[in-house]
């Protein structure tokens, strides 16, 4: 989940509880989990949302070391609208969340980053 100043909590919070459902679902069923479940801003630094709600990630956006994420979620809010696209990793799927779909479309059309994409595939 990448997180930027002025992201919509409610963008950040409610994929990621989706996702926490899901894992607590399969433990509860005596799975292991499929979501290593992550947040990542520029530099690593605390974002403040639309709101004024302090966030701070677990990871910075652009750190090498670990695997590319198999799916990225780029939630709502004025911070979509304004470079965080160049940012982003490589990833096996983007999904975007609310208003962010606009730019994403944008991105997709010029340069999208290499091996992501936007419609699933």
């Amino acid at each position: 989940m990448v997180l930027f100043d002025g992201v919509q909590s409610l963008d950040v919070t409610g994929p990621l509880e989706v996702f926490a459902g899901a894992n607590s679902w399969r433990a509860g069923h005596g799975q292991d989990p499929l979501y290593d479940i992550r947040t990542a801003s520029l530099a690593g630094q605390t974002v403040r949302t639309s709101s004024g709600l302090r966030l701070a990630p677990d990871e910075d956006l652009r750190a090498d070391g670990g695997p590319d994420p198999d799916v990225l979620i780029v939630p709502g809010g004025e911070g979509a609208r304004h470079g965080i696209w160049s940012s982003l990793p490589g990833c096996g799927r983007t999904a975007v969340v609310r208003i962010t779909s606009f730019p994403c479309a944008r991105a997709r059309s010029s340069s999208p980053k290499p091996g992501c994409s936007t419609d699933g595939g």
